[in-house]
């Protein structure tokens, strides 16, 4: 029979690609949608979502942070007049984005950005059953600019929030070097030191070359080994070889966070030409200004 091997340390789970569906009142229904886009009543509206997404209160806060999430998505969809299929497909857009971002800690900026991407063109385009016409272009490229700057562009925070910390925990053993006889001496040492102090116990009469056991060595340079000396420099040459390694691999994430922070400002440069709605509902204001420099 084989034995069960018990495991307490948490499996990690590693970055990943998830694939986008299209679907429709998954997370909020019909008439839950309906009466959500009629309140008008912050603290009402948070206490709904709380509600309707089944958001457990948590001791450290993180509810608080996924309610103002799901709020301010609400308050974008009333400014842009959604109705209640747009807002409720929107909301479940942001879920499923919020839990593949925070189901590992490691860094998956590129998994998670493709799949809302991917969901936002599954919910764009009409052609089912693979994908379905519920966002105009105009409206997808709303939202998109709406998301990508208030939940991209803190993406590390969200991360920092809802993921454990992962803390590296280095160790060096060096298998194929034996031990020199320096650091053989000093383990002998303090064994006997051990067996001496427990038979003073016993015998605290008894003289000190006694109550040594056999064997013992009281001077060090008896037993040097200029092998220990060699064995000492590689040890130094190995540590400054890894901090050397680890500052390299600190720097190179540096500039890969920079990298990345550079490319979420570039998406989340506002938009030219009057095609997009913005997070403020003014699209109908900005056409009519475009339509007066025309005239």
């Amino acid at each position: 029979m084989s034995e069960e091997i018990e495991n307490d340390e948490p499996i990690l789970q590693l970055p990943r690609f998830r694939k986008a569906k299209a679907y429709i009142w998954k997370d909020i229904g019909v008439s839950e949608t309906d009466q959500l886009l009629r309140m008008t009543d912050s603290d009402a509206i948070k206490s709904y979502l709380q509600d309707s997404l089944q958001i457990s209160d948590d001791p450290t806060g993180r509810h608080l942070i996924l309610i103002d999430l799901f709020f301010y998505a609400v308050r974008f969809c009333q400014r842009n007049s959604f109705n209640s299929e747009k807002t409720s497909c929107f909301l479940s857009i942001i879920k499923q984005t919020h839990e593949l971002a925070s189901e590992t800690p490691f860094g998956n900026l590129n998994e998670t950005l493709k799949l809302f991407k991917d969901l936002v063109l599954c919910h764009s385009v009409h052609r089912p059953p693979f994908s379905l016409g519920i966002f105009t272009p105009r409206e997808a490229s709303a939202l998109s600019y709406y998301f990508i700057d208030s939940y991209f562009r803190h993406f590390k925070l969200y991360k920092y929030a809802f993921t454990p910390q992962v803390q590296l925990d280095l160790s060096i053993d060096y298998v194929k070097i034996p031990k020199s006889p320096q650091e053989l001496v000093d383990e002998k040492r303090s064994v006997s030191d051990e067996l001496a102090t427990s038979a003073r116990g016993d015998a605290d009469e008894a003289p000190e070359d006694q109550a040594r056991p056999e064997g013992y060595e009281s001077d060090p340079d008896a037993v040097a080994d200029p092998r220990a000396e060699s064995l000492r420099e590689l040890k130094k040459i190995v540590r400054e070889r890894l901090a050397a390694e680890m500052q390299e691999m600190r720097s190179s994430f540096g500039s890969q966070l920079k990298l990345s922070d550079e490319a979420l400002g570039k998406l989340v440069a506002p938009p030219t030409g009057g095609q997009q709605l913005t997070a403020e509902g003014d699209g109908k204001k900005s056409s009519r200004q475009s339509a007066k420099k025309k005239k």
